[in-house]
Formats: structure tokens, C-alpha cells, sequence
């Protein structure tokens, strides 16, 4: 049985706060799709509805409203344990490699060095 990520915990909460998907995908830095996804897997591993449509609009139905309380006590939790840990990063993008860019050394004998 697959498991649901603290990313995915995180995606709820954001398209709760935010009001939407777009939005909440602009304040994790993520595309639509993955927010939506993301949220749908949650959905789908838990097999409840958290979602239902009214027109335009998407209202938490009553299980939608557990899950997120359940989900900001969740990622509270997390938080504090992440502080516990001086040696873990501050933010998971911090892990990500760093984009490093300067000549490839083919080209690097037609680089004027003199400056």
C-alpha cells in the first residue's frame, strides 16, 4: 500500500489555504498538475471524496475537512521535529544541487582570459 507524502499533505493544505489549485501551486512553486495530482493521490489512497464541486467552486466535503485538520496537525508535528535536527536542511530545496555554469573545456581555449 502506498503511502502519502508529507509533499502531498502539503499540496492539500495549500489548495485549502490559497483557495484553489493555481493558487496554491504558485505559493509551493509547482506546477497545476502536480498540486492536482498530488491531492487526488490522497484521494485515491485513502479512498474518500475531499473534494466536491459546487459550479465552479471545490468544497471540502466532511471527510476533506478531517483530513485537513489532521493534515496541519501532521505537518506541524513535522515541522518540529525537522528543528529537532541541526544537521537537516532549513528547506527541501536546499538539497537540490546547485545549477554551476562556465565553459566547457572544448570551448574554453576561445575564452579571452586576458581581461
Amino acid at each position: 500500500m502506498a503511502r502519502v507524502t508529507l509533499e502531498q499533505w502539503r499540496a492539500l493544505v495549500a489548495v485549502v489555504d490559497a483557495g484553489s489549485y493555481a493558487a496554491a501551486a504558485d505559493r509551493l512553486h509547482k506546477s497545476q498538475s502536480s498540486v492536482t495530482h498530488a491531492v487526488q493521490r490522497i484521494a485515491d489512497q485513502l479512498d474518500v471524496t475531499v473534494f466536491r464541486r459546487e459550479g465552479r467552486r471545490s468544497m471540502l466535503t466532511e471527510s476533506g475537512q478531517v483530513l485537513v485538520r489532521r493534515a496541519r496537525q501532521l505537518l506541524d508535528e513535522a515541522g518540529r521535529l525537522e528543528r529537532l535536527d541541526p544537521d537537516r536542511p532549513a528547506s527541501p530545496r536546499r538539497d537540490t544541487p546547485r545549477l554551476r555554469y562556465g565553459p566547457i573545456p572544448t570551448r574554453a581555449p576561445a575564452v579571452d582570459r586576458s581581461r
